[in-house]
């Protein structure tokens, strides 16, 4: 009985995972845009400075993004705290 009923269960999930993949997961495509933007607002792009700037400082900008609403990038550029194309080679994924 218990092999039997394992042995339907495993059949019922295959079954099911079949007509996910079908129905839900087929076809699914990821707007770069949207993804693009996600990344550059994450303040997790800080920890792509830390060799360059050292952690404390890293951990500062992003904390002053935070603040301010604004990206890594944009206060990296408002402050000067690095060249633009340095900025550019750090944060670019």
């Amino acid at each position: 009985a218990i092999a039997h009923n394992l042995k339907q269960s495993i059949g019922l999930l295959a079954d099911a995972a079949a007509v996910f993949a079908g129905k839900c997961i087929a076809g699914i495509v990821a707007n770069r845009e949207a993804c693009g933007a996600f990344i550059e607002r994450s303040l997790a792009l800080a920890t792509g400075l830390v060799p360059r700037i050292g952690y404390d400082r890293a951990a500062a900008v992003a904390k002053k993004a935070y603040d301010s609403g604004r990206t890594i990038r944009e206060v990296l550029t408002a402050e000067a705290i690095l060249p633009k194309e340095e900025i550019d080679q750090l944060l670019d994924i």
